[in-house]
């Protein structure tokens, strides 16, 4: 293979030669032109020579007079011509001829050939062309230029070849033929043959002589191109291969010099650029190598450090990648460093994985190009079989093709058993979840679904539905008096005895504390819900031994029916509650059924409520005061203070439409902390008149017993600077009983303050006298259903002197209320109370009148 040098070399010889044969053939056409030119200028003299010959002899042949016979033949115009034609051929060597000629000569030897013929009728065509010249080849091959010029019939041709009468005798008697010519007719042409021969010849020579010339400038010119090339490009350029080789062969030092500025400069200051980057490319790609093998084992690494086997799996089957817990799934003896099928690898087989039992990851991955998540038994020798999830993914080439799967399999066989555990767990927790802890009886969640179900049912069927709502009666005295253990053993009892009294197709839930609910279904009336809640209440009735305390619980029911009542679950549960509250309002231990005017009445109290939450802030409520005597000199010793509503609308509602109400929504807190301060602000006032021995009394709601109470009354004490001991405070039994503890520390800081205490309704609760050992009180009051059947009831007079007995031994004051008749008060006084109140005595009414009646006399 020739090198740079030798092609470039050969590349330059091979331009010169090209540009030396272009000069040659083009100073070769320019040299046949000129010697063309010549030979047309020689072909011009000629025939202007014969053309002046033949003017001269047809002249001297036409002025001499001489007849025309054989010996004066020659010297006729044409036959001068020939002659000298023929003369000249035999001096000429050349080849060159010329004669006149025509196409119907006189003389035969004038006759014109084939080439002279086209020339003849080229001027018949041409009359204005005054030469031609053209090459042609003779038959025997030889070429020659045809060079032609046309003779035409003048005035004195005529006289020789126009009307044969007008011609001269000797012409007549000579000839026959070329007459009738006119003037202007074309009669033959001057033609003149030069063989081509001659100026090839000449022309050749010439170029020659000329291409000498061309050579030895050429060959001067190559060798100084060549050598400047040399100088400039070669070496140069040899230096670049030179280095390029040493650059191939792993040098990134090499350099090539970079002197100059022209393209050869720059292509070697890009090979020293290039070779710096390579050398930078080439550091990189070490340290990304280094760097590649570091991310190889850190990523082995990585995944030795997965507890769980992974395995890159090629789709012909062959491990290309492993962590350490999968090659620990190995036989001991087998080496390590062999390429393993998967299943060799993982389930020592000779057979890939198929079938359903046994589906092979490989294959669904490759068919379906996604993940896959397997669940394998494996049977190792020496072990039980082992449940193993394989989650294989795919393995994907850069390119984007699917190569194989990445697989990790775990075991999940504690895991599966776990998850067992779990689900029953999990049915234990969802029976928890609809079902009461206490009893197992089902709660709210299940019973609303037990009841939307049965609705659905008595839609179809047509059958009524009944819901019945139980509450024990006076389960938080015995909860708290008797202690939760026994409240819990009762709820146990309870829900145990009503599942009992039921059928097996009836629901007995419980709702929460004491409230139970039941379902009736396929009821053939409504006598038959009312017959179950008599079942209901006998059956709870009995007697219970919970603890060794005997109890003898009795239970208020509420019954909605479906579709009659309500259409909806809440519907029938808010009727049922209704009917409940309405029982318990009559007595409890019954039942009662929803009635709408139960809904009126929920609706009243609503609207009541919306009313009441305004009328501390519109002064819509007043304080009535009722006198107290001391029953021994019948004076004034106080006054209760009692709550009254002055509705814009309804006039003056008494405390026992609004009280409940107040203690069910909580508003009973302001309003007792504004009875306290208005009672407390009434009694200072009246103080200012000089009465300054009375006292009032103001009776404590239960929801608004509690630690808070002793702020507000020093507040109340404060804002009127009235002293503690002319405020006396009201508690019924019951409310001290609901936590006996508590009632004895808050008692016991306000008889610190100076504040007088009274139990209110005494009798009527479940007051234990250990317990009113310990209350700080300081009177009594007997209740007003005593003193109203104590004339009539020999019971009741025995308990008014009981209570009076238990005062006295106690050291405690008794106040006797509700005294109406003169007979009341007279056995009253017989039994030793200390202090009454009634209508009798006097009724409840406002500040102003009772200031009026009762305090203004004294003040006078």
């Amino acid at each position: 293979m020739l090198g740079l040098k030798s092609r470039l070399l050969l590349t330059i010889g091979t331009v010169f030669l090209i540009a030396f044969g272009v000069l040659t053939y083009i100073d070769y056409q320019d040299t046949r032109k000129e010697i063309a030119e010549s030979l047309i200028n020689e072909a011009r003299s000629i025939r202007g020579m014969m053309a002046a010959t033949r003017r001269v002899y047809r002249h001297q042949f036409m002025t001499s007079g001489l007849p025309l016979n054989e010996n004066t033949l020659g010297f006729l115009p044409a036959h001068a011509l020939s002659r000298i034609s023929r003369e000249f051929s035999n001096w000429v060597t050349t080849g060159l001829s010329f004669n006149n000629v025509s196409d119907r000569p006189r003389n035969p030897d004038l006759k014109a050939d084939r080439i002279e013929m086209e020339a003849i009728q080229h001027f018949r065509d041409n009359p204005g062309q005054q030469e031609r010249m053209i090459p042609f080849t003779t038959p025997e091959g030889k070429s020659f230029y045809h060079f032609s010029s046309p003779i035409w019939i003048t005035k004195d041709c005529l006289k020789c070849h126009g009307k044969p009468e007008d011609a001269p005798p000797g012409i007549r008697e000579m000839y026959e033929a070329s007459y009738h010519y006119q003037l202007g007719d074309l009669k033959g042409i001057f033609s003149i043959k030069l063989p081509a021969e001659e100026l090839e010849r000449r022309a050749i020579n010439q170029v020659w002589n000329s291409s000498l010339n061309y050579l030895f400038g050429f060959f001067c010119t190559f060798l100084a191109v060549f050598l400047l090339i040399r100088h400039t490009v070669l070496n140069r350029i040899t230096a670049l291969t030179s280095a390029t080789r040493q650059l191939a062969a792993g040098d990134y030092t090499t350099r090539v010099p970079t002197a100059g500025s022209d393209e050869i400069a720059q292509v070697g200051a890009a090979f020293n650029s290039m070779t710096e980057a390579i050398a930078v490319r080439t550091q990189h790609m070490e340290q990304s190598e280094q760097a590649v093998r570091e991310k190889q084992q850190f990523l082995q690494a990585v995944i030795d450090g997965v507890i769980d086997p992974i395995m890159v799996i090629r789709k012909d089957y062959r491990v290309i990648m492993m962590n350490r817990a999968a090659r620990n799934c190995l036989p001991d003896d087998a080496p390590r460093d062999k390429i393993y099928h998967c299943y060799e690898a993982s389930h020592h087989r000779n057979t890939p994985c198929s079938g359903k039992d046994h589906p092979c990851p490989l294959q669904q991955v490759m068919d379906q190009a996604a993940p896959v998540t397997l669940i394998h038994e494996h049977h190792c020798v020496g072990m039980k079989p082992r449940m193993y999830e394989l989650d294989a993914s795919p393995f994907w080439e850069s390119d984007g093709t699917l190569i194989g799967i990445i697989e990790t399999s775990k075991d999940i066989t504690d895991q599966l058993a776990t998850e067992q555990q779990l689900r029953e767990n999990e049915a234990r927790l969802s029976h928890l979840a609809q079902h009461d802890a206490l009893t197992g009886l089902p709660n709210r969640l299940l019973f609303h679904d037990r009841l939307e179900h049965a609705m659905h049912k008595a839609h179809r069927t047509g059958h009524p539905v009944a819901v019945l709502f139980l509450d024990l009666d006076r389960f938080k005295n015995i909860n708290d008096g008797l202690g939760h253990d026994v409240g819990d053993g009762m709820l146990k009892t309870v829900s145990t005895r009503l599942q009992r009294a039921m059928r097996e197709d009836d629901t007995v839930a419980r709702l929460g504390g004491d409230e139970f609910v039941i379902i009736l279904e396929e009821l053939p009336d409504p006598g038959s819900a009312a017959a179950v809640a008599s079942k209901c209440l006998t059956t709870l009735s009995r007697r219970m031994v919970i603890n060794g305390i005997e109890i003898f619980p009795t239970v208020s029911i509420g019954i909605s029916l479906f579709p009659d009542d309500a259409t909806t679950v809440d519907g029938l549960m808010k009727c049922a509650d209704t009917a409940m509250y309405r029982a318990k309002d009559a007595g409890r231990n019954s039942f009662q059924f929803y009635t709408r005017d139960m809904n009126d009445r929920t609706v009243k109290m609503l609207l009541l409520e919306g009313s009441l939450r305004h009328a501390i802030s519109k002064n819509q409520l007043c304080l009535f005061y009722q006198p107290k005597f001391d029953l021994t000199n019948d004076l004034l010793v106080g006054m209760e203070a009692l709550i009254r509503w002055n509705h814009p609308e309804k006039g003056l509602i008494p405390p026992s439409d609004f009280i409940p109400l107040a203690e069910d929504t909580g508003m009973i807190i302001p309003i007792g902390e504004w009875v306290i301060q208005e009672a407390c602000r009434q009694i200072k006032a009246w103080q200012k008149l000089a009465i300054d021995h009375l006292h009032v009394a103001v009776n404590i709601s239960a929801r608004h017993f509690n630690p808070m109470i002793i702020e507000t009354i020093i507040k109340a004490l404060n804002k009127n600077q009235l002293e503690p001991r002319f405020l006396e405070l009201e508690i019924t039994e019951s409310v001290l009983m609901d936590n006996a503890d508590s009632a004895i520390e808050i008692l016991t800081r306000l008889r610190e303050m100076g504040i007088s205490l009274s139990i209110d309704d005494f009798g009527t609760g479940y007051s234990s006298l250990s317990y009113l050992k310990r209350f700080p009180i300081a009177s009594l009051k007997i209740d007003r259903s005593f003193v109203m059947d104590m004339t009539d009831d020999s019971n009741d007079a025995a308990i008014v002197s009981s209570i009076v007995a238990l005062a006295r031994n106690m050291d405690l004051q008794v106040t006797a209320e509700g005294i109406e008749t003169s007979r009341q008060l007279e056995l009253i006084k017989h039994l030793g109370c200390d202090h009454g109140q009634g209508y009798l005595l006097g009724r409840p009414m406002p500040a102003e009148e009772f200031e009026q009646r009762y305090l203004l006399p004294l003040h006078t």
